[in-house]
């Protein structure tokens, strides 16, 4: 199993919630068959929350489809002339036996299209053998970091163990990897930023896509920049209060930083797409 991270400097956990992730292909057990083991033994445990796609609300509001539904549609497009499609779902595999049934219905319909698919970083591998063996081609993910410490600032619940995963099964199965990185980060350090192409290359991610952070409004990042008085006013509360043209966010950074950003960035794309 892998165990939450521990608690943030200065700060002490409650431990009321204490999420664990297991490993079913190591294992041989499912969540559920895990409750009910710990409950056969005495032990309580709880699954407190829905995801969000899960709850009454949004099914209701948004209509998550069926795979009866999502079948439809892929027919649909294909009559339509389509000869590629992406689904640009990011809670596309919160729910494992959805996309089992989705893949079962695609080959079942016999279906032949290239299709790719934006979700969560994946560790289960009958997902991704069942999406490879339905024509899923590439697989989008927003993996931001392989820094442990700027995952869990970043507030994800992947670490570094499941991104190697992910893209081992990936490679498996003949999917290739496409995801969103994003550099600029605190507590980032030089080499991280010079050793990151050869992180890439190793993992044998195909397409990554990478970008410098920007402070967004009500993002820790934000907050913090506000807090530390690097930005000395708050310049979201101002927009959203008198919204202007060509409204620039300052980075937070000195501009010589900005720039050394600037040229890692251009270094990654001579390196990734004009090599």
């Amino acid at each position: 199993i892998s165990l939450p991270p521990p608690p943030e400097v200065d700060t002490k956990h409650g431990y009321h919630l204490y999420t664990i992730m297991i490993d079913e292909n190591k294992t041989r057990m499912s969540r559920d068959d895990f409750l009910n083991r710990m409950n056969a033994a005495k032990i309580g445990t709880g699954v407190h929350y829905l995801s969000i796609p899960e709850h009454p609300y949004y099914q209701k509001a948004f209509n998550w489809k069926t795979p009866e539904r999502v079948i439809e549609e892929f027919q649909t497009l294909i009559d339509m002339g389509a000869t590629s499609i992406h689904i640009l779902d990011d809670c596309f595999n919160i729910k494992k036996d959805r996309v089992l049934e989705i893949c079962t219905l695609l080959l079942k319909g016999g279906i032949d299209v290239d299709w790719s698919v934006r979700g969560t970083v994946e560790i289960n591998e009958d997902v991704i053998k069942s999406i490879a063996e339905a024509g899923c081609k590439r697989f989008h993910a927003g993996i931001e970091h392989f820094d442990d410490n700027v995952l869990k600032y970043f507030r994800k619940s992947h670490r570094y163990q499941h991104i190697e995963k992910f893209c081992e099964l990936c490679n498996k199965y003949g999917i290739n990897v496409l995801v969103y990185l994003i550099i600029g980060v605190p507590g980032e350090t030089k080499k991280y930023r010079k050793n990151l192409p050869e992180m890439i290359k190793k993992l044998n991610i195909t397409m990554p896509f990478i970008n410098v952070l920007s402070p967004l409004c009500n993002t820790p990042y934000y907050e913090g920049l506000l807090k530390d008085g690097t930005l000395k006013k708050d310049y979201w509360d101002e927009f959203i209060a008198n919204p202007v043209r060509d409204f620039v966010m300052p980075s937070g950074r000195s501009s010589s930083q900005d720039e050394r950003l600037a040229d890692t960035l251009n270094r990654y794309i001579e390196i990734f797409y004009k090599s």
